[in-house]
This record gives structure tokens, sequence and C-alpha cells, in this order.
């Protein structure tokens, strides 16, 4: 073999291996999701363990779209310049970035799982001489663009059925079978550019399916049935079911200890999602808190700004963004008691920041791993979150009361 493709083949194992492992996550939350589903109670607590199941598969989806485009850029740049590949210099820089985690300066604001992936394909099939654009037109790629908003609609909720992830069970076959069949043909084709290479791929089988345009809450004449995150009735209940969600999360983790061992595949898997869902939570924590806070008709007396809110949402370590938050909200909301950074809760919060940081952009299958010590910094870490949600209470004084209506 030339060394030319001795050096393809290298690049290609890296990323198929990552592909691999990360799609272990993606096999298991699938299987947890069948089996909740299955034996989930008709009640109003099974229907909530459905639900999570269904964020739980979407997250781990999006974990290995993030990871893989992530391990794509870096092994691009790894080997550009002994397969000939001009790689801008910033593409380094911006790789060194996201990992680069929290040293007082602001991170750069994080991409959004598909546009990585079309960054990635940039650059990492032109170490193999091709050019691969997603074609994002057909009936499970809509599928998949569906799952694309859902996940979006869930960091940024501005109703309760956007954050209860709705549409996740219709479009998860038909979306998650098309992504991972772009990922086989992405490999496949790299593989065949390699003479000897001797990878094979088998040919990835759609489910039949034909996409009907999601129906958005407000937007089709259901207004009296959208619960809008600016009532303080739904803005309770939608911090009660992120708190649910992550304390579910606990129970998976335990679930999945019990099937083999912490340190082994069931038990890792646990421990990710633990991690993914207690920071997901603080992500979306911070997004609710932004937009009951931001003006609107019925709270349009309110100090926060449109830069303000776009500050929270963009640029800077999310510890600072969700104590500014919870100020704010203590203030013009609550019970007016501020928080501020140290402790040992908060060390640890910022450590599972960079345990985040490895687990979504890892370098090798091995940057998955969760050590027992991390766990113990996960569980930190949820405690520091919960010292501010806590704080995030409405006092019924402070929310304006109905403008009355004209000639009254």
């Amino acid at each position: 073999m030339k060394r030319i493709d001795r050096k393809r083949l290298e690049a290609l194992q890296k990323v198929l291996a990552m592909s691999q492992a990360l799609a272990k996550d993606i096999e298991i939350a699938s299987e947890q999701r069948v089996e909740t589903i299955k034996t989930a109670k008709p009640t109003e607590a099974g229907k909530l363990d459905i639900t999570y199941s269904g964020k739980t598969a979407l997250r781990a989806l999006f974990n290995h779209l993030d990871g893989l485009a992530y391990i794509m850029r870096f092994v691009a740049v790894e080997y550009a310049q002994e397969l000939r590949v001009q790689i801008p210099d910033q593409e380094q820089l911006a790789l060194q970035e996201l990992r680069a985690t929290k040293d007082g300066r602001p991170a750069q604001p994080r991409l959004s799982p598909l546009e990585h992936l079309k960054l990635a394909l940039q650059t990492f099939p032109a170490l193999f001489g091709i050019e691969l654009a997603l074609d994002l037109s057909t009936e499970h790629a809509k599928a998949f663009l569906a799952l694309v908003e859902v996940r979006n609609e869930m960091a940024r909720p501005e109703t309760l059925e956007q954050l209860s992830g709705k549409d996740i069970q219709s479009l998860w076959i038909p979306g998650s079978s098309w992504y991972l069949a772009q990922v086989n043909r992405l490999l496949s084709l790299c593989a065949q550019q390699i003479p000897d290479s001797e990878l094979t791929f088998p040919e990835s089988e759609l489910p039949d399916y034909q996409h009907t345009e999601r129906r958005t809450a407000g937007s089709t004449g259901d207004d009296k049935a959208v619960k809008s995150l600016r009532t303080p009735e739904h803005i309770k209940k939608a911090f009660e079911l992120l708190v649910g969600d992550t304390s579910r999360s606990m129970g998976v983790s335990t679930k999945m200890a019990g099937k083999d061992d912490l340190q082994a595949t069931y038990g890792q898997f646990g421990l990710r999602n633990l991690m993914r869902t207690v920071l997901s939570e603080v992500d979306t924590t911070i997004a609710i808190a932004a937009f009951v806070l931001s003006a609107s008709p019925e709270r349009s007396d309110l100090a926060m700004t449109d830069q303000d809110v776009e500050n929270l949402r963009g640029r800077g370590d999310l510890d600072q963004k969700l104590l500014e938050v919870t100020n704010l909200w203590s203030a013009e909301l609550g019970e007016q008691k501020e928080k501020t950074k140290g402790g040992k809760k908060w060390e640890l919060f910022r450590q599972a920041l960079k345990v985040r940081d490895r687990l979504t952009y890892p370098k090798a299958p091995k940057e998955l791993r969760v050590i027992l010590d991390e766990a113990s910094v996960i569980l930190g870490a949820q405690d520091w979150l919960r010292e501010h949600t806590v704080l995030l209470t409405i006092d019924p004084e402070k929310w304006p009361k109905a403008a009355p209506e004209p000639g009254e």
C-alpha cells in the first residue's frame, strides 16, 4: 500500500472508531426508548417517562453528530499537511477553542450540530480527494431536519409543548435512520478511495416514510391548546419538567449500572446521559429564564433588554450566565436573593463543564469514558445548579396584573 493510502486509511480508521463508539449510545438509547414505550403505565408519570426516553435518544443522536463532526475536523487538520490538503489556520484555532474550557475568557458560540457537520464536510472528504454534500431534499432527510427543529425548540422553548419534545416519537425512526445511513455513505465513499483498504460498509435500508410537515403550536388555529411560557403556571411547570428529567437521568444511570457496571458499556452510557441531561437542564433553564425576562406584552416593564437576552444566549461561561440570569430573576420576580461564585460545588460545576466539552468533542474513543471521580463531579454540578433553580420562583405581587379592557 502506498504511503498516501496508508495515511488515508489511518485517518479514516480514527473517524470510524469514533463513530462506532458514539453510535453505541444511540443504540442503547433507542433500546431504552422502545422498552419504555412498551412498559410505561398509562399514567401522567408513565407519559413523562416516555417523553424523557425520546429526549434521551435525541440527545444521543446529536451527540453523535457533534462528536463525529469534531473528530472529522480534528483528523483533517492532523493529516492535512501529509495529504497535501490546504486547511485555513483559523480552523485549528477554532478546534482548540472548542476544548479550551473556561479560563475566564469567553468561549466561542457553539455551532448547531447540523452546521457543525456541514463544516466538517468541507475538510475531511478532501483528505480522500472527494467532495461530499448532504442531500436534504428526500423524505427521510425532512424527518431528520424536523428532529433538528425539535431539538432547537427543546433548547429554547417558548411553550410547554416545545419543551416536551413533541413529535420525537413519530420522527425518530425515519430521521435517525437517514442520519446513520449518511454516516455510512460518507465512510464508504472515503474507503473506496483507498485501494486494498478491506473496509466494507453494508448498504443501509431506510424504512418506508412519507413526511408530513409539523404543526407548530399556535400556527394552526389551536391557540387554546398552547401553553405559553409567559404565564406563571406554565413557567413553574417548565422548571418542574426540567428537574424531573434530571431526576429520571439519575434513575437511568442506576438502571444501566445494574445491567453491567459503571465502567462497562451500559454503565458508561448512563453516566454520559446523566451529564448530557444535567447540562441540558442548565442551558434550557437559562433560555427559559431569558425568555420570561425579555420584553413582551405581558412583561413590558422588565429591565432586561434584547441585548441582555442575546448576551445570555451567546458567548460566555455557562456558570456566569446561570448566575446572571438567576440574580436578575430574583431581583425582578423573586425573593431578591443574590448568588455569587465560589465554593466547592461551584468548582465541581466548572469541572463538569470540562467533562462535558471532552464528551462532546472527543479526540479519541477513550475520551468518552467517564471515571468514578467524574461521576461525583456531575453530582456536585447538579447540586450547584439546584441552588440556583430554587430561586426561580415568582412572587405574585411582582407579576403584572392583566391590563384592563378599554372602558373598564
